[in-house]
């Protein structure tokens, strides 16, 4: 049992919430213990979505869409934030407003955009780019057991914690079945996606410099982030047009041109710090307490991602890349 959680494995457990409720700027720094709690869905998850895709040799298009799947039965039919007009108090449908579907566009393009790059693929891509075999299973059979486990514990958890603390909202069951429904499509997309190519790797194929992806993803991010704040009409254009970017860029640069371990370690580095400006802004308050943790949580969450891109760096130099 103590192999079960070890090395890459604990990692990715671990990054996943961690990177997708803290590094966003959820919770502050003092609140990390709630990664006990929030590890089961999160954490299972990943492991479980990255298990999958491996297993089946299918590549990054079906951890995404898994990735998808999963965001929309925790924000559709467990946390039903999607549907729900008095979640966290935040008035999420307000914005984009759709009736036929009950949702908020703004809102659904945001969450789910956010869980499927920065909560499953950023910290699957940084386990799998700190492994000598970025594909290698990582689970045996008892393990994948385990983690259904856990991943049914968290489902419980955060449906239960979203009932009794937002209302004890239900979202009516057309709502509830089309999600379900959006769900399975996706999975079911996933599993039967052809099986990864290569990136194109040949040594006459153009080469795109890390810096530059660097910079186009941030921005790109920076855009999903930004446009979430900014008026609806103007803040979907924003935040498709990033989503949509991020999406060109792995769609075209991977197959077409070099693609290589230090363009991974600058996709990383973008998501990352993409997150690290952004933690103190939504942590901020209303009081000097409140704005003294929003700078300390969000300057030791910048340090602890800078501490990972340095990691995967050193990881890379010992390969001679």
């Amino acid at each position: 049992m103590t192999k079960l959680f070890a090395g890459p494995v604990l990692r990715l457990y671990v990054l996943a919430p961690l990177i997708g409720e803290f590094f966003l700027g959820d919770f502050p720094v003092v609140l990390l213990p709630l990664l006990v709690v929030l590890a089961p869905w999160y954490g299972a998850a990943a492991l479980l979505i990255r298990e999958v895709a491996r297993r089946r040799g299918l590549g990054w298009p079906s951890i995404a869409a898994l990735a998808l799947a999963w965001a929309v039965v925790g924000e559709g039919l467990l946390g039903q934030s999607l549907f729900n007009p008095g979640y966290a108090g935040a008035h999420l449908l307000d914005r984009g407003y759709v009736p036929a579907l009950g949702i908020g566009a703004t809102w659904t393009v945001f969450v789910l955009s956010i869980h499927v790059a920065f909560s499953m693929c950023l910290p699957i891509g940084i386990v799998e780019l700190g492994m000598p075999d970025h594909h290698r299973p990582l689970l045996r059979r008892r393990g994948i057991g385990v983690c259904v486990l856990l991943l049914l514990v968290g489902a419980v958890v955060t449906f239960s914690t979203a009932y009794q603390t937002w209302g004890h909202f239900t979202a009516s069951w057309p709502h509830l079945l089309g999600a379900a429904v959006v769900a399975v499509v996706l999975i079911a997309v996933a599993l039967y996606a052809p099986a990864r190519a290569g990136h194109g790797a040949s040594s006459a194929a153009r080469t795109t410099s890390p810096a530059d992806l660097f910079a186009i993803l941030f921005a790109c991010g920076a855009a999903l982030l930004g446009g979430v704040r900014l008026p609806t009409a103007v803040g979907l254009v924003t935040m498709a047009g990033g989503v949509l970017s991020a999406l060109g860029v792995f769609a075209v640069w991977v197959r077409r041109r070099r693609w290589t371990d230090r363009h991974s370690l600058a996709a990383i580095a973008a998501g990352l710090l993409t997150y690290g400006w952004s933690a103190p802004i939504r942590l901020w308050g209303h009081t000097t307490a409140d704005h003294v943790l929003a700078v300390a949580s969000g300057a030791l969450y910048i340090l602890a991602e800078l501490a990972v891109i340095a990691w995967l760096h050193r990881v890379i130099a010992r390969r001679g890349e």
